[in-house]
């Protein structure tokens, strides 16, 4: 597995600043994108995360669960976002599978995202009849 597709695995992309670097980061309320209901894993993971960056930088982090199409509507969002900092995406494995999958998206989630931090591991098992060739 290379380090880019562990490195996507449960984590948060965001947009980077840019030209707002010479300004104190954060002055308005974060924006944490979950693309996934509210109670499963990744929304769990998120709220923790939101919760203690909140802690941390002194600023409300706001979860906004963005559910539908594997992800795809969240990712979006956050794609097209301005590049400030205020809105992470915190988003699962499928992530790394969305440019295959979908070929037509509006997003290239290598070159329209920025991988911030890698929050969580989950085992991943694949398991099939053993009279499968």
């Amino acid at each position: 597995m290379t380090r880019f597709a562990l490195a996507t695995l449960l984590f948060g992309f965001c947009t980077m600043p840019a030209a707002a670097r010479a300004q104190d980061y954060p002055v308005k309320p974060i924006r944490m994108i979950v693309g996934v209901p509210p109670g499963g894993t990744t929304d769990i993971m998120g709220r923790i995360v939101a919760a203690k960056l909140t802690e941390r930088v002194g600023r409300q982090v706001v979860v906004d669960n963005r559910t539908g199409a594997s992800g795809i509507i969240a990712i979006q969002l956050v794609a097209s976002s301005q590049p400030d900092g205020y809105t992470l995406l915190i988003s699962g494995s499928s992530i790394t599978a969305v440019g295959s999958l979908y070929p037509n998206v509006r997003f290239d989630v290598s070159r329209d995202l920025v991988p911030v931090a890698f929050i969580a591991t989950s085992p991943f098992v694949l398991v099939v009849h053993p009279g499968l060739p």
